[in-house]
């Protein structure tokens, strides 16, 4: 909701919101008749969440695929939570939407994978080759 709310044009956010909530009351329909037809076939209740499980990777690859920008944002705020620890101080003065530039004094490498995971919004990277 908060990625809808976001990225949503203010005057159409309440029917695209609305939308959602139908398209997930449909998924669970369809998900809820697709467990009672699966377990009228057999299957028992640890093979049904086997089943959903695997249908979810499968949902979540196919999304990573079309908008790699997800997975890289989980992966290195994943990374720079567990192995780093950094916390991000002034957060509030990054704006939600417009130009803005971030300068970092590049300690290390890994410098914009942490920018990549502090920031609320997509980040585009300009970096000299040398």
């Amino acid at each position: 909701y908060a990625l809808i709310q976001l990225r949503s044009q203010p005057t159409h956010r309440a029917r695209i919101i609305a939308a959602n909530n139908i398209l997930n009351a449909l998924f669970m329909i369809a998900s809820s008749v697709l467990a009672g037809a699966l377990l009228g076939a057999g299957f028992s209740i640890p093979q049904i969440f086997l089943f959903t499980g695997i249908a979810n990777a499968l949902v979540a690859f196919y999304i990573f695929m079309l908008v790699p920008e997800y997975l890289l944002r989980f992966v290195a705020w994943v990374l720079s939570h567990c192995v780093y620890r950094f916390k991000v101080q002034g957060e509030q003065h990054i704006p939600i939407e417009g130009a803005a530039i971030l300068a970092c004094n590049h300690v290390s490498f890994v410098d914009a994978v942490l920018l990549m995971a502090a920031s609320p919004r997509p980040i585009i990277f300009l970096m000299d080759h040398r």
